[in-house]
């Protein structure tokens, strides 16, 4: 994840934060919520992917396995080239050097960062790129950080690295992915087998910085 400049006054923008415990006292549990916008096999598809993490930890590595049989084509939809310093280097950060018609998500993330009492919401954007995404973590409109999700085959892997330095505790986060791309050449196609509890499996693995990994899985509708 890289880092631009975080503007004054931006910090101000806050919402409840998740309750970290239960109403027994236990720990809450992370949750994913996934779910293609078609049930339909072999179709193109968008996508909407809800995680939530109510301990406050510094998570530096999200992974979103996509139901097996999911299937991206980054070269089915306009693609981002711009280098880092390219992002740097532009006003607007991802949205000014990125073409509009790359990008391919939205969402909303929030985090509590540094000593910070609330959290901080952050609007987010998805751009395609070769191998994969850049993700816009915007801040009053514009890029304050920016990071460059890879996808190999069903698996997005999100990195998160400034995430210690900043002693970012993430605790939700929320990607529309578009459907987008031609119909015989989507750029996300959702699984050809469809089994018969017409269910499948997504699952999201958050890792903690210096500590483990929680993996939270969760099921979208299916029709053949």
């Amino acid at each position: 994840m890289n880092r631009r400049h975080v503007r004054t006054g931006v910090l101000t923008l806050a919402i409840l934060a998740f309750s970290a415990v239960t109403a027994t006292g236990q720990t809450a549990p992370d949750e994913l919520s996934f779910a293609f916008t078609t049930a339909k096999a072999k179709a193109p598809a968008g996508v909407t992917i809800e995680g939530e993490f109510p301990r406050q930890r510094v998570i530096d590595q999200i992974v979103v396995n996509f139901p097996a049989g999911s299937k991206f084509d980054t070269a089915a939809v306009t693609r981002c080239t711009a280098t880092d310093q390219e992002i740097e280097n532009d006003e607007q950060g991802v949205a000014g050097a990125c073409p509009a018609a790359s990008k391919v998500g939205t969402g909303k993330g929030t985090a509590f960062l540094g000593d910070g009492a609330e959290p901080i919401v952050f609007d987010l954007g998805l751009y395609n790129r070769k191998g994969g995404m850049i993700l816009d973590i915007m801040l009053a409109g514009k890029t304050a950080f920016f990071a460059a999700p890879s996808i190999a085959g069903r698996k997005m892997t999100i990195p998160l690295t400034q995430t210690p330095s900043l002693n970012a505790r993430i605790t939700a986060f929320e990607l529309d992915v578009a459907k987008k791309g031609p119909a015989r050449k989507p750029y996300l196609r959702t699984p050809s087998a469809c089994p018969k509890s017409k269910k499948l499996t997504a699952s999201l693995a958050a890792r903690e910085n210096g500590a483990g990994t929680v993996t939270t899985k969760d099921t979208t509708a299916c029709r053949r």
